[in-house]
C-alpha cells in the first residue's frame, strides 16, 4: 500500500513537472514572437526576418501561417526601401514565396515574377 502511494506520488510530480515545462517553453516562444513583432513595428525589417525566420520551425501549423505572413511582410518592406529593381524583385519573389497571399499590388507581383534568385533575410 505505502508503495502505491509513492508511485502515485511521483506520478503525479512528473506530470506537473511535464506541463510546467511545456508552459515555460510556450511563454519563450511567444516572447521571441514578440520581440520579432517589436522589431517589424521599429521598421527594423532585416532584423525582424532574422527573427520570423529564426521561429518558423519552432511553431506548429496556424501560428506557423501568421508568422508566413509576417515574414512575408518584412521581406516586402525590404523590396520597397529604395533599392535598385532586380534587388526590389528578389524580395518581392521571397515575400511571395513566404507567403503567397501576401497583400502585393500588381506591379508589386509583377516586380516579384520578373525576380531573380530569392533573397535571405541578410541581403539578396
Amino acid at each position: 500500500m505505502q508503495a502505491l502511494k509513492w508511485v502515485f506520488v511521483i506520478a503525479l510530480v512528473a506530470t506537473a513537472a511535464f506541463f510546467v515545462k511545456r508552459n515555460l517553453e510556450e511563454r519563450a516562444l511567444i516572447g521571441e514572437q514578440n520581440e520579432a513583432t517589436d522589431l517589424y513595428n521599429a521598421r527594423k525589417y532585416e532584423e525582424a526576418a532574422r527573427a520570423f525566420e529564426k521561429l518558423m520551425g519552432k511553431l506548429p501549423g496556424e501560428r506557423r501561417a501568421n508568422l508566413r505572413r509576417q515574414l512575408a511582410l518584412c521581406y516586402k518592406n525590404l523590396a520597397t526601401l529604395e533599392k535598385p529593381l532586380d534587388e526590389q524583385a528578389r524580395w518581392m519573389k521571397k515575400a511571395l514565396e513566404a507567403d503567397p497571399e501576401v497583400p502585393l499590388d500588381a506591379m508589386e507581383r509583377k516586380i516579384a515574377e520578373k525576380g531573380g534568385q530569392p533573397a535571405s533575410a541578410t541581403g539578396p
